[in-house]
């Protein structure tokens, strides 16, 4: 956030989390605005509509395919998404920007990119993997990652790390 300070985009920070996100960012920019980017796991439909009333467009970012949308695009940069996974999530209008080639990077991972493909063709086969979800582990995401790297290649190395406060971390530490 400081970042994008940094760089001249004006920051807006609510009041309180109980606040009326869309009334406040209406009252905020009167004049409305273009393009109302939604990048949130918590922000679906409703908050969307509710922010009709001031944004002329909605983008919203989507990584789950797991709620309703009312946006006019949406981008999910993540591999084999396809528009029938959205087909009940979001308007029929809505302008679909399905997989990586929609990744949301800077410029200097495209410009790194040849260096790396280079660096790669050095390289020794992968004979480890490390594999963490953070503090999440969404729909059992540790799970499947662990039945789709057997399927590459059953041969590596995998090391986990895991909060023991996730559902299926016992579940887990028995197939590991």
């Amino acid at each position: 956030i400081p970042m994008l300070g940094n760089q001249g985009f004006e920051l807006f920070m609510l009041e309180s989390p109980d606040t009326d996100e869309p009334r406040e960012m209406g009252q905020h920019w009167k004049d409305g605005c273009d393009l109302l980017v939604v990048d949130h796991y918590n922000r679906s439909k409703g908050f969307e509509t509710a922010c009709r009333d001031f944004a002329k467009d909605i983008l919203a970012i989507d990584d789950f395919c797991n709620r309703q949308h009312d946006c006019d695009m949406l981008l999910n940069q993540n591999l084999g998404k396809i528009p029938q996974d959205y087909l009940r999530l979001v308007p029929e209008r809505c302008e679909l920007f399905l997989g990586p080639k929609y990744a949301l990077l800077r410029s200097e991972f495209e410009e790194m990119r040849f260096s790396a493909l280079k660096r790669r063709e050095s390289m020794k086969p992968v004979e480890r993997v490390l594999v963490s979800f953070g503090a999440g582990n969404f729909k059992n995401a540790d799970r499947l990652s662990l039945k789709a790297i057997e399927r590459v290649n059953p041969s590596l190395s995998i090391d986990f790390i895991f909060g023991n406060t996730g559902k299926h971390a016992r579940e887990l530490g028995k197939i590991i």
